[in-house]
């Protein structure tokens, strides 16, 4: 009876354990252009990808931006939210549903533009769903005002399918 016992609880705390960063998202960022780790354990064996950058600094990976066994770290000056997901699973993972690629995204995969495009038409949804009026001013602390027009143009999308 003992040994179930605790081979059931070495399962249990195995499943909790196994589970505990297999996805996410997360912010980190370089005050001041120096060097920061934001602590994800085991993130060189996690599939990271920058989703959205807010530092006007850039963020370019292996060189401002880089994930190793200790963590995510930062530099000079590169401030952004990251997705994370276990290898095993879905490498689109970003914390929330896309635009899907009939909802009119022009921009080239993988650009800024075309990342911003995707938060402006989520944080759109959203609003529109909740039927709050058509502003995308509203979350300018969500974007560069550099990509601001394709945030915006996300938002515009997002809005009307969620208040039709």
């Amino acid at each position: 009876m003992k040994i179930k016992f605790l081979l059931s609880s070495f399962i249990v705390a195995a499943a909790l354990f196994s589970n505990s960063a297999s996805a996410g998202t997360m912010e980190c960022a370089s005050i001041g252009a120096q060097f920061v780790r934001c602590n994800l354990p085991h993130s060189d064996k996690l599939n990271v990808k920058l989703i959205r950058q807010y530092s006007k600094a850039p963020c370019n990976r292996d060189y401002t931006w880089g994930a190793d066994g200790d963590g995510i770290w930062v530099d000079k000056g590169c401030r952004a939210a990251f997705s994370f997901v276990d290898n095993h699973q879905s490498a689109t993972y970003s914390g929330y549903a896309p635009a899907k690629s009939g909802d009119g995204n022009p921009f080239k995969s993988g650009s800024n533009e075309f990342e911003y495009y995707q938060d402006g038409y989520h944080e759109g949804l959203a609003d529109g769903h909740a039927n709050m009026s058509n502003f995308c001013g509203r979350h300018s602390d969500h974007y560069d005002t550099r990509f601001e027009p394709a945030f915006c143009q996300g938002y515009e999308a997002g809005w009307k399918k969620g208040r039709y």
